[in-house]
């Protein structure tokens, strides 16, 4: 809490209006107040308890202490806090304790903290010197007076803090005055999402670097201007070389003076200046926003996904390329704009300084960057190949271990560790492979370029030597030849690994498109509409249904229509389409042939996040999010409060098991997390946080798709008591394998692959004696499998 608290602190203080000191010291007290009167509230409850004592420097302190109510009331928290040091509270809260103990009184204490808290954001920005040093270990602030800084003390010295104390925090302020701009001008998250191309890995990663286009090209041009500087380096160099040898040092000094003031502030002042603002641009703006926004994106595009997708996909490995092409295609255009140009300028304005020193030393330049294009030339087919086969394996391996971890329970019980590390041995195997292919090009191509590096400085040495007897290369000249060349020797190696590293990741990038770039079949239609429930009328209308067209349908010409309020159960045996029934309603498919509409509203003309919303689910996946049990039931309605949770948990029969929680972090009750999936709960826990969450979310649709199957008939019969409650006055559609949790619906549906063979109640359908008859007769004498007689 103090972390936050003081964050917040920090973050409002930079646009807030000047104010006196006076009106400043109002504000923090109205804090300190605000948070005195709580604890007092607290004390009168019996919850702690004070002492007042005298401060390390005089100054008088009141410490508080949990009773063991408090104790009892709040087992996570510690014990102390002096009042008005904000950041104290966490001492005697814990983490999210701040939180529990402000609701636990009335609204009126609650609302003046919030109020209080609020303040803070009007402050000047001159607090955040005052936050810094409160947070400092040590030093305290007790209600304050009219502020001075006087009014903070170091206990150490017993003496107001000034000098360096307040010095450290105002530098802080000015280095985020220059670096707030560069990062907050653009907002990654915000920017519009379109369809990822799909026409090429360049067309890719046109698509991002035209959403940054001014940042590209203003990181472009200054790596340019860092490249013209360094070769206007090594002029400067042989001018002095010369003008030194020629005249001596006096001499040259006092006839160029002003050339070398000119020579100061280029390469003390410019040259630094230019670095700085190239590497804010580069590091602060492009490569930290532009990566943020690629993965924003690309989540975006995978997320619209069908369902079938992402069944045909591992999850881990839809996640590894996410990350691969987010760091493929940012390092692809920080090459494009950064080093390309940096070093396009190096080679060839190496070239043309050589040519206008001493046109015979730019001849083996000349030779050497025609040999190394050469040389590119022919080694990047290669890359790209075999890039790509590297960036698949990887993918494989990745998508093979995530999916063995995902299911380990299942690994475990099967005693097939053994095997399954077989599998990720070979696929790991297939990387060392792809690798050492790989490396080998790599490897030949950076041996030509180190030998032709030899070559192009032996040759430079050759003919400056040759020149300085003839008398037509001057000292100077053959210092800067030789600088240039050994200049360019070293920015070879980052030539060939630009070469490298596009090939790697244009490989990358085109393994990985298909996963960014598929567009999802079930799409909502242009201006379609939000769907408007009034009454809850669900029809199917001659619907079929296949998973794959050159497969035989699972629903072939399915009608059935459910009346506003009517409880409805289908039954059948398995692969009977029940649950493909659900799927087409939620249209998480669509169908073949046929309609369903939802009071009139063809479900295709709607936009699937209002059909959705209008449909609370209990499926027979009862997985749960990585988070607290209060965000996955939360997830039914975002905006609910604590108090709407606890009754929806206890309707579920949840809310017993849920207080009694406790993660490994030491989170407690709805606080604890739930692992991955929900693993750390059992099947029966995790259906009935499922249960509360649709509870919560009081849909005028409600589907039930097996959803009492993992509890035990106790607490079946418990919830079955509150889903009656909640089924009355809303149209439901049921399906259990289970008949005794459906047999008191309002009509039962018996399907058998892919039609309606039988409907009615209950009982009429044990008098028809047909195929619901049987499986009742068979569940009810204990069997739970129809033999190959029905």
């Amino acid at each position: 809490m103090a972390d936050r608290t003081r964050t917040r602190l920090l973050n409002a203080l930079k646009s807030a209006g000047p104010q006196t000191a006076a009106d400043l010291a109002q504000d923090l007290s109205v804090t300190s107040v605000a948070v005195r009167q709580h604890l007092d509230g607290l004390h009168q409850d019996g919850l702690v308890d004070f002492e007042d004592v005298k401060g390390s420097v005089g100054r008088p302190k009141r410490v508080w202490d949990l009773t063991s109510a408090g104790h009892q009331q709040f087992p996570d928290s510690h014990s102390t806090l002096i009042v008005g040091l904000l950041s104290g509270l966490s001492d005697l809260y814990g983490d999210d304790g701040l939180e529990k103990l402000i609701t636990h009184r009335e609204e009126k204490t609650r609302q003046s903290y919030t109020e209080a808290l609020s303040d803070l954001a009007d402050l000047p920005e001159r607090v955040e010197v005052l936050a810094d040093l409160r947070s400092r270990e040590g030093m305290f602030w007790d209600q304050m007076s009219p502020l001075s800084v006087s009014n903070i003390f170091c206990p150490e010295t017993g003496v107001a803090c000034t000098g360096v104390a307040i010095a450290r925090p105002m530098l802080a302020g000015l280095i985020n005055r220059y670096f707030r701009p560069f990062e907050k001008h653009l907002k990654p998250l915000d920017l519009p999402v379109n369809p990822l191309p799909d026409q090429g890995p360049l067309r890719l990663v046109w698509h991002f670097a035209k959403m940054f286009r001014r940042q590209l090209v203003i990181v472009s041009v200054l790596a340019m201007i860092s490249a013209a500087l360094g070769l206007a380096g090594i002029w400067a160099i042989a001018y002095v070389v010369d003008g030194v040898t020629a005249g001596g040092a006096a001499v040259f000094l006092r006839g160029h003076g002003w050339v070398l003031a000119g020579f100061f502030v280029l390469f003390v002042i410019v040259d630094p200046l230019a670095f700085l603002l190239r590497q804010t641009f580069a590091f602060q703006t492009v490569r930290i926003l532009l990566p943020a926004a690629m993965r924003w994106q690309a989540h975006k595009a995978v997320e619209a996904q069908d369902l079938a997708f992402f069944e045909d996909t591992f999850a881990g490995q839809v996640a590894s390329r996410i990350a691969q092409v987010t760091m493929s295609v940012h390092r692809q255009m920080m090459l494009a704009i950064e080093t390309i140009p940096y070093l396009v300028i190096q080679f060839g304005g190496s070239f043309l300084l050589l040519l206008a020193l001493s046109w015979p030393l730019a001849i083996p330049v000349l030779v050497w960057i025609a040999a190394n294009s050469l040389v590119a030339w022919l080694a990047i087919p290669t890359y790209m190949q075999r890039s790509a086969k590297v960036a698949a394996a990887n993918s494989r391996a990745t998508g093979a271990m995530t999916d063995v971890y995902s299911n380990i329970a299942m690994v475990k019980l099967f005693a097939a560790e053994d095997s399954e590390a077989g599998a990720i041995r070979k696929v790991i195997g297939e990387t060392i492979d792809t690798r050492h292919s790989e490396n080998r090009s790599y490897i030949l191509t950076d041996s030509c370029v180190y030998f032709l590096n030899v070559l192009m400085i032996l040759a430079v040495v050759a003919i400056g030597f040759w020149g300085m007897t003839g008398g037509w290369v001057s000292i100077g000249d053959f210092v800067a030849g030789l600088t240039v060349t050994r200049s360019l020797s070293a920015a070879s190696s980052r030539f060939i690994g630009v070469g490298q590293s596009i090939t790697s990741t244009l490989g990358t990038i085109k393994d990985a498109m298909p996963i960014m770039t598929s567009r999802p079949e079930i799409t909502d239609r242009s201006g379609a509409s939000a769907l408007d429930v009034t009454k809850g009328r669900i029809s199917f209308e001659d619907v079929s249904f296949a998973y794959h067209k050159d497969r035989k349908p699972i629903l072939e010409a399915f009608n059935l229509t459910i009346e506003p309020g009517e409880r409805v159960g289908l039954v059948g045996l398995s692969g009977a389409g029940k649950s493909t029934v659900i799927s087409l309603l939620m249209r998480l498919r669509d169908v073949t042939s046929g309609s369903i509409s939802i009071d009139e509203q063809d479900i295709r003309s709607v936009t699937q996040a209002s059909l959705r919303s209008q449909i609370g689910v209990v499926t027979q996946d009862i997985s749960l999010l990585n988070r607290s049990i209060r965000d996955n039931i939360r997830y039914g309605k975002p905006d609910a409060g604590d108090d709407e949770i606890r009754a929806v948990a206890k309707a579920s029969e949840a809310l017993e098991f849920i207080d009694e929680q406790k993660d490994s972090k030491g989170r407690t009750g709805l606080d604890a997390h739930v692992g991955d999936r929900g693993v750390k709960l059992s099947g029966g826990q995790r259906q009935r946080i499922t249960i509360a969450r649709v509870l919560l979310k009081n849909a005028p649709i409600l589907i039930l798709d097996e959803a009492t199957s993992a509890l035990d008939s106790e607490a079946e019969l418990a919830i079955q008591q509150n889903l009656a409650r909640m089924m009355e006055g809303r149209t439901t559609l049921a399906v259990a394998h289970r008949l005794s949790t459906i047999a008191a619906m309002d009509r039962l549906v018996v399907m058998d692959k892919g039609r309606v063979v039988e409907e009615g109640n209950h009982r009429d359908l044990l008098a028809l004696g047909g195929l619901y008859a049987v499986l009742w007769e068979r569940q009810s004498g204990g069997f739970l499998a129809l033999n190959a007689a029905e």
